[in-house]
């Protein structure tokens, strides 16, 4: 299988800096021209490989805007609650500063099963990442294509490539950034 990440376009979270924004956090005027510049791709894509393509997206705001805007009909479009970013709770809208300031400890002694205050720890998000991975690896499509977050988009590039979890996040992930992985059924066997 042919898996294709694609992260959302830029957004006003991105360029705020907040710690991760809201599910209806907008797609900036830079976010929505990337997520324009997809549209080629995408619908070369379809027109090669038409019913071998699944689309997938986190119900987040930015990344079904990206899909729609990347060419992605909306009928074809699976929405997967499990490709949503690490829920930051209460504050997923507070300033990466002050964040850092407030809860110092949290990436300066960065461990991945640090929980965001009311949220959810990154283990959290990378096991439903991986639950997400396990179940797509099992379908007949040749081709999926999945719009998503820097965060989920980098557990499942950790599971593809073998990394090791405590690294995470180790794969820097660029707006709009196609990144390709061919995966067999056996990467859950290693």
């Amino acid at each position: 299988m042919k898996l294709l990440l694609i992260r959302h376009g830029q957004s006003e979270a991105n360029i705020n800096r907040l710690v991760t924004g809201n599910d209806d956090t907008p797609l900036t005027a830079s976010g929505i021209a990337q997520a324009e510049q997809l549209r080629d791709s995408i619908q070369n894509l379809i027109s090669q490989f038409d019913d071998s393509i699944a689309f997938y997206a986190s119900p987040a705001n930015r990344a079904l805007e990206t899909s729609r805007l990347a060419g992605v009909p909306s009928e074809r479009l699976k929405i997967d609650h499990r490709l949503k970013e690490t829920d930051a709770g209460a504050v997923k809208t507070m300033s990466l500063d002050k964040f850092n300031r407030l809860y110092p400890e949290f990436f300066g002694n960065f461990k991945i099963t640090s929980k965001y205050p009311e949220g959810e720890s990154h283990v959290e998000m990378i096991q439903r990442s991986i639950a997400f991975l396990s179940d797509i690896i099992h379908t007949n499509y040749a081709y999926q294509v999945v719009f998503a977050h820097n965060g989920s988009i980098n557990s499942i590039l950790h599971k593809c490539d073998n990394v090791a979890f405590e690294k995470f996040p180790h794969f820097k992930v660029g707006h709009c950034q196609i990144i390709s992985r061919d995966v067999q059924p056996n990467i859950f066997d290693r």
